[in-house]
Protein backbone atom coordinates (compact mmCIF):
# COMPACT_ATOMS: atom_id res chain seq x y z
CA UNK A 1 0.00 0.00 0.00
CA UNK A 2 1.47 3.36 -1.02
CA UNK A 3 1.96 6.15 1.49
CA UNK A 4 -0.81 8.18 -0.17
CA UNK A 5 -3.27 5.28 0.01
CA UNK A 6 -2.27 4.57 3.60
CA UNK A 7 -2.76 8.24 4.53
CA UNK A 8 -6.21 8.28 2.94
CA UNK A 9 -7.23 5.19 4.89
CA UNK A 10 -5.80 6.56 8.14
CA UNK A 11 -7.56 9.92 7.66
CA UNK A 12 -10.91 8.27 6.95
CA UNK A 13 -10.53 6.07 10.04
CA UNK A 14 -9.65 9.14 12.13
CA UNK A 15 -12.78 10.92 10.92
CA UNK A 16 -14.96 7.89 11.58
CA UNK A 17 -13.48 7.67 15.08
CA UNK A 18 -14.23 11.36 15.67
CA UNK A 19 -17.86 11.00 14.64
CA UNK A 20 -18.29 7.88 16.77
CA UNK A 21 -17.30 9.69 19.98
CA UNK A 22 -19.46 12.31 21.70
CA UNK A 23 -16.46 13.28 23.81
CA UNK A 24 -14.18 13.81 20.81
CA UNK A 25 -16.83 15.89 19.05
CA UNK A 26 -16.83 18.37 21.92
CA UNK A 27 -13.39 19.53 20.71
CA UNK A 28 -14.98 20.67 17.44
CA UNK A 29 -17.78 23.03 18.44
CA UNK A 30 -18.91 23.72 14.86
CA UNK A 31 -20.82 20.64 13.63
CA UNK A 32 -20.48 21.68 10.00
CA UNK A 33 -16.72 21.07 10.33
CA UNK A 34 -17.37 17.38 10.95
CA UNK A 35 -19.39 17.05 7.81
CA UNK A 36 -17.39 19.30 5.50
CA UNK A 37 -14.15 17.76 6.71
CA UNK A 38 -15.24 14.44 5.33
CA UNK A 39 -17.38 15.44 2.36
CA UNK A 40 -15.02 18.08 0.98
CA UNK A 41 -11.59 16.88 2.07
CA UNK A 42 -11.66 13.09 2.40
CA UNK A 43 -14.44 11.45 0.40
CA UNK A 44 -13.22 11.01 -3.17
CA UNK A 45 -14.82 7.87 -4.62
CA UNK A 46 -13.61 8.70 -8.14
CA UNK A 47 -9.98 8.81 -7.02
CA UNK A 48 -7.99 5.65 -7.68
CA UNK A 49 -6.00 6.17 -4.49
CA UNK A 50 -9.19 6.51 -2.46
CA UNK A 51 -10.67 3.36 -3.98
CA UNK A 52 -7.40 1.47 -3.48
CA UNK A 53 -7.40 2.37 0.23
CA UNK A 54 -10.31 0.02 0.91
CA UNK A 55 -11.61 -3.42 0.06
CA UNK A 56 -14.81 -3.53 -1.97
CA UNK A 57 -16.90 -4.15 1.16
CA UNK A 58 -15.14 -1.38 3.08
CA UNK A 59 -15.65 1.03 0.21
CA UNK A 60 -19.38 0.28 0.22
CA UNK A 61 -19.44 0.91 3.98
CA UNK A 62 -17.54 4.20 3.58
CA UNK A 63 -20.04 5.26 0.90
CA UNK A 64 -22.91 4.41 3.25
CA UNK A 65 -21.18 6.45 5.97
CA UNK A 66 -21.01 9.39 3.55
CA UNK A 67 -24.70 9.03 2.75
CA UNK A 68 -25.66 8.96 6.41
CA UNK A 69 -23.45 12.00 7.05
CA UNK A 70 -25.20 13.87 4.23
CA UNK A 71 -28.63 12.95 5.61
CA UNK A 72 -27.70 14.37 9.01
CA UNK A 73 -26.23 17.43 7.31
CA UNK A 74 -29.67 18.15 5.85
CA UNK A 75 -31.10 18.11 9.38
CA UNK A 76 -28.39 20.41 10.74
CA UNK A 77 -28.40 22.89 7.84
CA UNK A 78 -31.92 23.98 8.67
CA UNK A 79 -30.58 25.69 11.79
CA UNK A 80 -28.46 28.83 11.80
CA UNK A 81 -26.51 27.86 14.88
CA UNK A 82 -26.60 24.42 16.36
CA UNK A 83 -24.55 23.21 19.31
CA UNK A 84 -22.77 19.92 19.68
CA UNK A 85 -25.28 18.87 22.33
CA UNK A 86 -28.19 19.64 20.02
CA UNK A 87 -26.63 17.58 17.23
CA UNK A 88 -26.08 14.67 19.60
CA UNK A 89 -29.84 14.61 20.27
CA UNK A 90 -30.76 14.12 16.61
CA UNK A 91 -31.83 10.48 16.15
CA UNK A 92 -30.11 10.23 12.75
CA UNK A 93 -26.87 11.49 14.31
CA UNK A 94 -27.05 8.90 17.08
CA UNK A 95 -27.60 6.24 14.42
CA UNK A 96 -24.62 7.59 12.49
CA UNK A 97 -22.47 7.42 15.63
CA UNK A 98 -23.32 3.75 16.11
CA UNK A 99 -22.64 3.02 12.46
CA UNK A 100 -19.31 4.87 12.76
CA UNK A 101 -18.31 2.82 15.83
CA UNK A 102 -18.98 -0.40 13.96
CA UNK A 103 -17.29 0.88 10.81
CA UNK A 104 -14.20 1.87 12.74
CA UNK A 105 -13.82 -1.65 14.07
CA UNK A 106 -14.21 -3.12 10.58
CA UNK A 107 -11.73 -0.69 9.02
CA UNK A 108 -9.13 -1.20 11.75
CA UNK A 109 -9.36 -4.98 11.43
CA UNK A 110 -8.92 -4.85 7.64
Amino acid sequence: MSKTVSNIRDNVIAHVDLVSSAEALQAYPVPEEWICGFANDLFAPKSKDFVDAFTKEELLDVCEYYGRLCAVSDKINGHKSVSVNEVLKIPEWRSLMKFAKDLSVRLKSG
